[in-house]
């Protein structure tokens, strides 16, 4: 669409260039305004130093075509050239211009302990988070996903916290257990997200020890 609105501009205005070229030129003789050209007896010396004015048609309609014609051809290359690019290409760097004019989103909680153990045959994800934001969080909980020894993904687990609403500058806790006959994972990672599916950012504070 916009390569076709560029030709069509460029079309249009060496119409309009051709047309005031003939109109220029097709002057008659009776519309013809003769120069004045001063006799011998007319010339004096004095009038070399009057100003002398020569009457000539405007340019500035020709400029703004010219600087329209160039404005054009630039963004028929540039369609032209992002029409060559791979679909892939031109999804990558569409996300990463937005990417940078999104601004980056501010930590509402912080992740203050996250550890396990192996306690009568189950295995425990423990964590606690703390609210640092001015307001208080509601129906948040944990996003726990397990992954094999390849770092695939065998199982996400969401489990609750043991508050529904978090006061600023409260904590809350998260557990997650594990039967012994379901520890077929490798590994884990933890993430928060609201109840209505909005992931939650976390600041990393976390400890070596569980905080009593």
């Amino acid at each position: 669409m916009l390569i076709t609105i560029s030709v069509i501009g460029v079309f249009l205005i060496f119409y309009i260039h051709k047309r005031k070229s003939r109109q220029t030129t097709k002057i008659t003789s009776s519309d013809e305004i003769p120069a004045y050209v001063p006799s011998s007896e007319e010339h004096k010396p004095e009038d070399s130093r009057r100003p002398v004015f020569s009457q000539k048609p405007s340019g500035t309609g020709m400029d703004l075509a010219r600087m329209a014609l160039i404005i054009l051809s630039i963004i028929a290359g540039a369609g032209i050239l992002l029409l060559a690019l791979p679909q892939a290409t031109f999804e990558g760097l569409a996300e990463r211009i937005q990417a940078r004019r999104k601004a980056p989103e501010q930590e509402k909680i912080a992740l203050l302990y996250l550890g396990d153990e192996l306690k009568n045959n189950e295995f425990r994800i423990q964590g606690i988070l703390k609210n640092i934001s001015a307001a208080p969080i509601e129906q948040l909980d944990a996003v726990v996903r397990l992954y094999a020894g390849d770092r695939a993904l065998l199982e996400t687990v969401i489990t609750r916290l043991d508050k529904d609403t978090i006061a600023p500058g409260e904590f809350a806790r998260m557990e997650l257990k594990v039967p012994s006959g379901k520890m077929g994972f490798a590994g884990y990672a933890v993430e928060f997200k609201l109840r209505q599916g909005d992931i939650l950012p976390f600041k990393n504070m976390r400890a070596q020890t569980l905080p009593k």
